[in-house]
């Protein structure tokens, strides 16, 4: 690869032997040793314009973040991977394809139990470029699924917070929300999102409610009901958004029925929360 770099054809090959494996741990070793991660790096620059190079080696770069194994993810964060991930996005805006494999890798490197990836992967302008690829492909459920949970995980590291918030991630969280209600996925990871915005400032918890939340996760409950994780998520995001500044408008959305119905089924596991969110609810009705 490294002697054919302009070699469209090598490239594309190369990536799939490369991404194939990934899954043997003595290849990842060599791989790792001989610069691999480096070589496709250098082919994604150079071959930036040939959608197949790109994918392939995209795949290849997911290939290796799959794997349970943070000192892969880390040499892929510090290579260049992630930079070569972004740029490959922002070059094929429209493509369905390059941007649900580039979410799914962003969400797998942000899924590593190494906080300076999440710290490097929001320094690079990853947050916000999955941001405008939920807003470019807002009907695309695998895009949206990936994009949710990598903010999901990028905004519990409290630098990021302000550059998805800057990029308009809670409103594309909450569109993707919206639009697929039915998914499980999306609205876990949603609520998990939203929750670690809750957990910051005042105004934040207040501009979660002007954007709409709590229509959407009263919609989440409702059509989820017999999801004890979308609830239980669902109603750790009521507690932190439970301030003055939102009581009268929870009681609006008509909160207080959702909430009746987790106590009743989950009450052992939310006491806490539903009977702070009920209290606050009937001190201001």
């Amino acid at each position: 690869m490294n002697g054919h770099l302009d070699c469209g054809g090598l490239q594309e090959h190369g990536c799939v032997i490369l991404g194939l494996l990934a899954r043997n741990v003595e290849a990842r070793r060599r791989i790792s040793k001989a610069c691999g991660f480096n070589s496709i790096v250098i082919s994604m620059a150079i071959n930036h314009g040939d959608v197949e190079v790109q994918c392939q080696a995209l795949t290849a770069v997911r290939a290796f973040c799959a794997i349970d194994d943070d000192s892969c993810k880390v040499l892929l964060a510090t290579s260049g991977a992630v930079s070569a991930v972004l740029e490959a996005m922002k070059a094929h805006p429209d493509l369905n394809r390059v941007h649900e494999i580039g979410c799914d890798v962003i969400r797998l490197l942000s899924l590593g139990r190494n906080d300076d990836n999440n710290r490097l992967l929001g320094e690079n302008g990853t947050c916000t470029v999955v941001v405008r690829s939920m807003w470019s492909h807002s009907q695309n459920i695998a895009i949206q699924e990936r994009a949710v949970e990598a903010l999901a995980v990028l905004s519990e590291h409290s630098n990021n917070i302000p550059v998805i918030l800057d990029a308009g991630g809670i409103e594309a969280v909450l569109a993707a929300m919206h639009t697929f209600a039915e998914s499980p996925h999306v609205q876990i990871k949603g609520c998990a999102m939203l929750s670690n915005f809750a957990s910051a400032v005042y105004s934040i918890k207040v501009k979660i409610v002007d954007e709409g939340a709590l229509d959407v996760i009263v919609m989440a409950m409702v059509l989820h009901s017999d999801n004890e994780e979308i609830q239980v998520r669902a109603v750790i995001l009521l507690r932190k958004l439970c301030i003055k500044e939102n009581v009268q408008r929870m009681i609006t959305a008509n909160i207080s029925p959702v909430i009746t119905v987790v106590e009743e089924t989950l009450g052992d596991k939310l006491h806490e929360e539903t009977s702070y969110i009920v209290a606050q609810l009937e001190n201001a009705g």
